[in-house]
């Protein structure tokens, strides 16, 4: 039987918050990000097709592990949280800026996706898929990497910095045989309501099937 379900896999892609206006224009530094430091890296490990139309179209679901990762683009940048809101401290102090400064957050996600295939052949299928992936937020911290007199150190900082701790991405993928490309846009706010200017995470990248 040719397993036609594209779930199951590694996924990468670029981590980019935006604001109600789709764009990724932010008052508050701590929501600017630097594009080459904010990824996302998905484990997808269970999957489960029911087809409707034989292979051809049905619904897919499975659980996942998400690695996001916020870059920020000042690098004096310290980020910091208290019961109201969460904000972004430049630190004057530091000299020349951290080499690494990164909000990481894991979630654990189930998604719930129609899917399309063009062939019952798996050397033959294109496949398309759109739908949800609903997540929870399971831990978060951020890692600072500063230069020091003969090397460099390492600090990390864990704390819920008032992040949601539910997400709701609608999803839209295609891919041919074991390879896709998929974008996700968060509905729900990265930070919690009223605790943080509003940011709707988007992930774009490449996924790889196994």
């Amino acid at each position: 039987e040719p397993d036609l379900t594209y779930w199951s896999g590694f996924e990468v892609g670029v981590n980019l918050p935006m604001n109600g206006n789709f764009q990724p224009d932010f008052n508050s530094k701590h929501l600017q990000v630097d594009p080459a430091q904010s990824f996302s890296y998905s484990f997808n490990f269970a999957e489960q097709r029911i087809r409707i139309i034989k292979d051809y179209f049905g619904i897919v679901t499975g659980l996942g592990f998400t690695n996001a990762r916020y870059g920020f683009k000042d690098d004096h940048l310290r980020l910091m949280s208290n019961a109201d809101s969460t904000w972004g401290f430049v630190d004057s102090t530091l000299t020349s800026g951290f080499t690494k400064n990164q909000l990481r957050v894991n979630s654990f996600n189930i998604p719930v996706l129609f899917q399309i295939n063009t062939s019952r052949f798996e050397e033959k299928n294109f496949h398309i898929a759109f739908g949800v992936i609903g997540g929870i937020r399971m831990s978060s911290k951020v890692k600072y990497k500063y230069d020091v007199l003969g090397g460099e150190n390492d600090h990390k900082e864990k704390g819920r910095y008032n992040i949601n701790p539910f997400q709701l991405s609608a999803t839209a993928r295609i891919g041919f045989r074991d390879f896709g490309l998929f974008a996700n846009y968060n509905v729900l706010s990265l930070y919690e309501k009223g605790k943080s200017e509003t940011a709707y995470p988007l992930t774009f990248g490449a996924s790889f099937h196994f």
